[in-house]
């Protein structure tokens, strides 16, 4: 997936896609994931800015610690 991020990229920036996903397999996991079925994710573009983003939406929220 990510190789077709990539390629996409190089392409421009998409405004709009469609993804659909069929999953297959056995065991537990698989029949776990088949009871959802197919999968379809819409992805739509609703702004586009060229505004500087503020440093403060990159700072780690008051109180966080790592563990």
């Amino acid at each position: 997936m990510i190789e077709m991020q990539k390629a996409m990229a190089e392409a421009g920036i998409p405004l709009a896609q469609d993804f659909q996903m069929t999953l297959e397999g056995t065991g537990q996991a698989a029949a776990a994931v088949a009871q959802f079925g197919n999968m379809t994710i819409v992805t739509t573009v609703t702004a586009l800015s060229t505004d500087a983003i503020p440093d403060e939406v990159f700072s780690l929220p008051a109180g966080y610690t790592k563990k």
